[in-house]
C-alpha cells in the first residue's frame, strides 16, 4: 500500500509540476493548480530573463526547471539551449553547440523553432540545422546525432518548424520539407533509430502528437495515424486542403485537425473505422485546435475564436481577440486561455453560449511576439524570440 500510495505521488506530481513538451501533453490541458488569473508588465511577473540571441520555440518545464532553445549569429551558426530556475529566474546553465548547416537568418525562416521534450532523465533538442541532441539535466551530452549528414540536407522557404514529441522510451522525430521526408522513432537512452518511415517530398509545419500507442500527423493533404512501437501505419486520410501548420487534437474517441482553408477543420472518429464526423466553416491558423470536454475552439490568422460543438461541429459562437495568435491555447481546468502575439493574454471561463472573458491582461513584448507558453503550479512562462517571462502567483524574485 505504501508503495502504491508513493507511486500515485509521484504520478501527481509530475503531472502538476512538467510541462514537458509542445503543447504540453500534446493536446494543451494541464492540471495545473493556483494559477494567476490577473497581470501586466507592474502586477504579478514573477521574473524576466533575456536571451543574447533568438529563438521560436515553447519552454518546457520539468519540475523547478525551465528549458528553452535558440540560434545565435547571422548566420544561426550556434545552437543554444538555456536552463532556468523556475522560482529565481535564474541561469543554471547555458550550453552551445556548432550549427552543422548555417543559413542567414530570416524573420520568415525557422530560428530555433522546434520546440524539445523533458523527461525525468534528460532534455531532447531538435534544430533546424538537423542537429538532434540529447543532454542530462546538467547539460552533458548523452548522445548527438546530425540528420542533415544522415539523410539529406532539409529544402525550403521557411525551414523546419516542426516540434518533437515522445513516449516513455522514445523520441518521435518528424521532417517534412521538399525533399526525402520521414517520421522516426529514436531510443532516449542510446540515440539509435527504433524505426523509420520514407515519405515523399511534402512540404509542412505541423508536430506529431502522441495518444493511446498511437502517433497522429496531419500534415499537407493528409492524416495518418501510426503505431509507436513499429511505425506501421494504422489508417489514413487524404485529400485534406491546407493542414499545413496547426498540429492535430485528440480525445479518447475522436481527432480533430486545422486548416487555413474553410470547411476542411474537421473531426475524425478514431475507434472502429476511421471515418469523418464534420466539417467546419471556419479556418485555423498557426495555433492549433483545442479540445475541452463539449466543445472544440479554432483561432484564424486574423484572431477570432470559433468555438463548435464537438460531437456535431456546429458553431456555438465566435469572437475577435485583440490580435492575431501564434501560440495555442490551454485548458486549465475551466478556463481556456487565448495567448495573442502582441502580449494579451485572454481568459476565459469554458463556456457554451458566448466568450465569458474573466480578465485581459498584458505584457509589454516589443518588435517580438508570444511564440509559446507553458503551464505549472503557479506559474505561466512566456516566450519570445528574446525574452523568458514568468508570471506567477507566487512572492516575486525579481524584475
Amino acid at each position: 500500500m505504501k508503495i502504491l500510495m508513493l507511486c500515485i505521488l509521484l504520478v501527481s506530481v509530475n503531472a502538476q509540476t512538467s510541462w514537458s513538451g509542445f503543447r504540453g501533453d500534446g493536446n494543451s490541458h494541464s492540471v495545473a493548480k493556483n494559477l494567476p488569473i490577473s497581470w501586466s508588465d507592474t502586477k504579478g511577473v514573477a521574473w524576466k530573463f533575456s536571451i543574447s540571441d533568438y529563438g521560436q520555440s515553447s519552454p518546457v518545464i520539468w519540475e523547478d526547471k525551465v528549458f528553452v532553445t535558440s540560434n545565435e549569429g547571422n548566420m544561426k551558426e550556434t545552437l543554444c539551449i538555456y536552463c532556468i530556475d523556475l522560482k529565481k529566474g535564474s541561469l543554471l546553465w547555458k550550453k552551445t553547440f556548432p550549427s552543422s548547416v548555417k543559413s542567414k537568418r530570416n524573420k520568415m525562416v525557422a530560428q530555433a523553432a522546434s520546440t524539445p521534450v523533458v523527461d525525468g532523465k534528460g532534455l531532447y533538442a531538435f534544430f533546424e540545422s538537423g542537429d538532434l541532441i540529447a543532454v542530462d539535466f546538467e547539460g552533458n551530452i548523452l548522445w548527438q546525432r546530425i540528420l542533415t549528414k544522415e539523410y539529406g540536407s532539409f529544402k525550403g522557404n521557411h525551414g523546419i518548424g516542426s516540434s518533437l514529441a515522445q513516449t516513455t522510451n522514445s523520441v518521435i522525430v518528424f521532417v517534412e520539407h521538399e525533399g526525402p521526408s520521414y517520421l522516426m522513432s529514436i531510443d532516449k537512452k542510446t540515440g539509435k533509430n527504433i524505426w523509420k518511415n520514407n515519405h515523399s517530398a511534402r512540404v509542412s509545419w505541423t508536430s506529431p502528437l502522441v495518444s493511446q500507442n498511437e502517433i497522429i500527423i496531419s500534415s499537407n493533404g493528409s492524416v495518418e495515424v501510426y503505431s509507436t512501437s513499429d511505425g506501421k501505419l494504422l489508417w489514413f486520410i487524404n485529400g485534406i486542403k491546407k493542414n499545413t501548420v496547426p498540429s492535430p487534437s485528440c480525445n479518447k474517441d475522436i481527432i480533430v485537425i486545422g486548416s487555413s482553408a474553410k470547411n476542411w477543420c474537421m473531426a475524425i472518429r478514431r475507434t472502429g473505422k476511421a471515418k469523418v464526423m464534420w466539417n467546419a466553416n471556419v479556418a485555423s491558423s498557426f495555433a492549433s485546435p483545442l479540445i475541452t470536454t463539449d466543445n472544440v475552439y479554432f483561432v484564424n490568422r486574423a484572431g477570432i475564436v470559433f468555438c463548435l460543438n464537438l460531437l456535431t461541429g456546429k458553431k456555438r459562437w465566435s469572437s475577435r481577440l485583440p490580435s492575431s495568435v501564434w501560440a495555442s491555447p490551454i485548458n486549465v481546468g475551466d478556463y481556456v486561455y487565448f495567448f495573442c502575439k502582441d502580449g494579451t493574454t485572454i481568459i476565459a471561463k469554458e463556456n457554451s453560449e458566448k466568450l465569458q472573458q474573466i480578465s485581459l491582461n498584458k505584457l509589454s513584448v516589443g518588435k517580438t511576439l508570444v511564440y509559446g507558453v507553458a503551464v505549472t503550479d503557479n506559474y505561466f512562462v512566456f516566450r519570445t524570440g528574446k525574452e523568458i517571462i514568468a508570471v506567477s502567483t507566487v512572492e516575486f524574485k525579481n524584475n
